[in-house]
């Protein structure tokens, strides 16, 4: 009894519009499984093999960036410590 007290707690914390939401926005399924034997219905459907993606990411504005600033840096702690006449 006390199992079914807490599996039906369970079920009602789970936000199934949230999962589903992720699922769609991720690309993903969503699936519910009432009992072990769903549950394991689901994972024979999973894929076993990860498909990757790779993306190439421009980050040399971020090092230009960086050197700038510190140029910027030098230039005005150069004033600093040797002000012009």
């Amino acid at each position: 009894m006390a199992g079914a007290a807490v599996w039906g707690w369970f079920r009602r914390g789970i936000d199934e519009e949230t999962l589903k939401l992720v699922a769609e926005m991720t690309g993903g399924e969503y699936f519910s499984a009432e009992s072990a034997d769903e549950l394991q219905a689901v994972f024979e459907e999973l894929p076993t093999s990860f498909i990757t993606r790779y993306e190439m990411t421009e980050i040399s504005y971020a090092f230009a960036a960086v050197g700038a600033l510190l140029a910027l840096l030098a230039v005005l702690l150069s004033m600093i410590w040797n002000p012009l006449p």
